[in-house]
């Protein structure tokens, strides 16, 4: 499975390649800089276009599709037993929101930026 949390289309690209046959990419990400229609218009050809047109042959799912109380549970016990490592760019309190805001629009974090609220 790979998990796309930024909506990287080079990384869809791959996933023919990169994943075995019963493989799945799950998008949780939309990349929304250049608006609505082209994150539309990526998650239609991610559903339908053949691959014989450029489409890659592995099951494209969103977190709708596969966000079950059960399937959680195993992911949290995934990361519990260290097999699945979240990664994390940086953390903030709330107080700096806006500087964890500014970290994400950067497009330089590698992984996830973390606001605490308690």
């Amino acid at each position: 499975m790979i998990l796309d949390c930024a909506d990287a289309f080079e990384v869809w690209k791959t996933a023919g390649k990169t994943l075995n046959k019963e493989g799945s990419y799950v998008n949780v990400g939309a990349d929304l800089t250049q608006g609505v229609l082209p994150v539309l218009r990526r998650m239609i050809s991610y559903y339908f276009r053949p691959s014989w047109l450029g489409g890659v042959p592995r099951s494209y799912k969103r977190p709708g599709e596969i966000a079950s109380k059960r399937n959680m549970d195993e992911l949290a016990e995934l990361v519990d037993q260290n097999v699945i490592t979240p990664v994390v760019d940086s953390e903030y309190s709330f107080e700096d929101t806006v500087a964890a805001y500014d970290r994400v629009m950067s497009n330089r974090a590698m992984g996830k930026v973390i606001v605490r609220v308690r």
